[in-house]
């Protein structure tokens, strides 16, 4: 389906690019599925504005993302609150919004959480690789050229019914989730918690985390936080692997996996990885 022309990229910000709920099927060939990362925030943009649930939409991180709208578009933005504004002032999360053509929208920086998404009537046109429009940016394949975005791209949507239609729609505050720190995460353990100790593994669960800067789209790099006296945590040595059953078999595994690196503490002198 051909598109028309919706969005021109003024500023990218710190990375956005087009996803969708990412590409499956691939994995035994080493494709990644990548994909929003935040896929209920991408399903309720489109819902919002109309679209299949698995339209493309703009995922932009942090903060700095200038669009100008080149038409009257139906939009709508989800996911972390990264201060969306239009001339006219703040523009409503979680809500379908009328932007008139020469409006531009920015994402000033963020309130609470990291990504937000930017859905439009639609959706984003890009050409699919492996039936998925997502950017896979490591491999340099999907989305718009396969890359992140840059200042002066053109952004096509498929051409959608009359916008006025669709707009100020809500989301229901009820559903909303909270972005909100800090995160209480619920663990279960897995096949290689006998590698650690007990009393290690009670200080892991009992632990605090920060993500570290290292994090990429494809890990979430933990690091433990200072305790309230502000020096740095330290690790019982009951807490050590096993050094004889240190090196884990290769094996499948779920999103949100956590991964220790080899031969370290339980509790992470190095990071760990969520992945």
């Amino acid at each position: 389906m051909a598109g028309v022309n919706v969005f021109e990229v003024l500023a990218p910000g710190i990375v956005s690019t087009v996803q969708d709920l990412g590409r499956f099927g691939g994995a035994r060939y080493g494709v990644a599925t990548s994909g929003a990362l935040d896929g209920f925030a991408l399903r309720a943009g489109n819902l919002l504005v109309g679209n299949d649930e698995s339209a493309a939409a703009v995922e932009t991180t942090l903060m700095g993302l200038r669009i100008k709208v080149l038409r009257d578009a139906l939009v709508a933005v989800t996911g972390g609150d990264l201060q969306p504004r239009t001339a006219n002032g703040p523009l409503p999360m979680w809500r379908s919004h009328l932007l008139r053509e020469g409006e531009v929208l920015v994402f000033a920086g963020p309130a609470c959480g990291l990504r937000a998404y930017l859905a439009v009537a639609g959706g984003i046109q890009v050409a699919p690789v492996l039936g998925s429009r997502s950017t896979n940016l490591a491999s340099g394949f999907g989305g718009f050229e396969g890359r992140a975005l840059r200042q002066g791209d053109i952004l096509a949507a498929a051409p959608a019914p009359d916008p006025l239609r669709g707009a100020d729609r809500a989301f229901p505050p009820e559903a909303l989730p909270v972005y909100a720190s800090p995160w209480r995460l619920r663990i279960v353990w897995g096949p290689q918690d006998d590698h650690f100790s007990e009393e290690g593994r009670q200080t892991f669960v009992a632990a605090a985390f920060t993500v570290s800067p290292s994090t990429t789209v494809a890990i979430c790099a933990l690091i433990p936080v200072s305790d309230t006296a502000g020096t740095a945590a330290t690790a019982p040595p009951s807490a050590t692997a096993v050094p004889e059953r240190a090196a884990f078999a290769s094996s499948a595994r779920r999103a949100s996996t956590i991964r220790a690196p080899q031969r370290v503490s339980i509790w992470p002198g190095a990071a760990f990885w969520l992945s």
